[in-house]
């Protein structure tokens, strides 16, 4: 959830073998006095690049969490939480799920559907995408998106015309205006989920794993001076990443690393942390059992690359930390572009909009879906130039 906000406030770079369509020049947005306030522009994708005010969510426990509310805090948006089991809360949100299905999902190869009668005949027989793949071709799919015009779109000077994502963006940057956000490394930090621990003598442990540095130095065993959390010391973890954390220290966030790192040859994720914490009993110290769950990782994510034999669930356990792949935090200026954005099981059954609800947008009224679009060097993409000349008369 912290990087697609970072991601909305960030401009997304055009991607090698997109069509030039997709990008920002090629746009109605006025990319050459954007450019003079925003470098990063210069090669980006024509897609909005705001900072929202409000973000509404629904009862989903990543929404809802600690870590959301905190990076939603840091940044200045306000979460509104909408009441439980009510679709017609956020129904802007959950008709577009429909239009994925239709615009995106289906032209995948071993697309299922929702139901039987969206099942293709042999999807069983295709070949599958790999997740850095399917995640290429959404981000371009995302471009796409904006470039095509959405019914609930409106000007009020032109009501008549459906405008695209990037008109309405132009249209309001001269009354909105443009505010780069340049995120450094510690604003992603500050993005990242949040533990309070104590300092002791070992360390900072949680979830088995001790971390340990010579930052900690002179702050071991002391009171943090947060009263609201009883002194412990504000620690963010990367999930993805569980090699290292970072605690806030008077001097700012500094870097503590978990010290079996160098006995684990290979990346992992709390996945795969979860199913050794399950299987490995401890026979000793805490000490001892830390050790031991460090060598059987190392041991079962060697086992994993070698492609030997893996159990059903051990399978299972894979696939999931292959699918998040790895957030890096680098260092100084960050392009979050660059990071992916897994999330902690987002997946949720959407009841199909209903088709006589007059305040849904009709998909009819604006244009079917990349197959009807104008092909422009080989991409089925819209360009906002591609539209009919009137397009800004009511």
């Amino acid at each position: 959830m912290a990087v697609l906000l970072a991601q909305m406030m960030t401009p997304m770079v055009m991607r090698p073998g997109w069509s030039a369509a997709l990008s920002m020049t090629s746009s109605v947005v006025p990319h050459e006095r954007l450019t003079g306030i925003d470098e990063r522009l210069k090669d980006a994708a024509a897609r909005p690049v705001i900072v929202p005010e409000t973000v509404v969510v629904d009862q989903g426990k990543v929404f809802v969490s600690p870590a959301t509310r905190a990076a939603c805090e840091s940044l200045g948006i306000s979460l509104q939480p909408v009441p439980p089991a009510n679709g017609p809360a956020k129904g802007h949100v959950e008709r577009p799920f429909g239009s994925i299905n239709s615009l995106f999902c289906q032209w995948l190869p071993g697309y299922t559907g929702s139901n039987v009668s969206e099942r293709g005949s042999k999807v069983e027989q295709e070949p599958l995408w790999t997740v850095a793949e399917l995640q290429a071709l959404w981000e371009e799919f995302l471009v796409y998106w904006h470039h095509r015009p959405h019914a609930g779109l409106r000007h009020p000077l032109m009501p008549k015309k459906a405008l695209t994502p990037n008109q309405m963006w132009a249209a309001l940057l001269p009354v909105a205006g443009y505010v780069p956000v340049p995120l450094s490394s510690d604003d992603f930090v500050e993005l990242l989920p949040v533990r309070w621990q104590p300092i002791t003598d070992a360390g900072i442990r949680f979830d088995y794993r001790t971390y340990d540095g010579s930052c900690l130095n002179g702050h071991r065993g002391q009171d943090s001076g947060v009263r609201a959390q009883k002194g412990l010391w504000e620690v963010h973890y990367n999930p993805y990443d569980p090699d290292r954390i970072w605690v806030r220290l008077p001097e700012g966030f500094r870097e503590v690393a978990w010290i079996h790192t160098t006995s684990v040859a290979l990346p992992f994720t709390h996945h795969v942390w979860e199913h050794i914490c399950k299987v490995v009993e401890r026979t000793g110290s805490r000490e001892e059992h830390e050790a031991e769950l460090a060598l059987a990782l190392d041991a079962f994510l060697r086992r994993a690359a070698g492609k030997e034999k893996l159990s059903g669930r051990e399978r299972r356990v894979m696939a999931k930390s292959r699918a998040s792949e790895t957030m890096p935090v680098p260092a100084g200026e960050i392009n979050v572009l660059d990071v992916l954005a897994p999330s902690f099981g987002l997946a949720g059954v959407y009841a199909a909009p209903d088709p006589d609800d007059e305040t849904l947008p009709d998909e009819d009224d604006v244009g079917d879906g990349p197959q009807a679009g104008h092909v422009s060097e080989g991409s089925l993409i819209l360009s906002d130039q591609d539209l009919e000349e009137d397009q800004w008369l009511p």
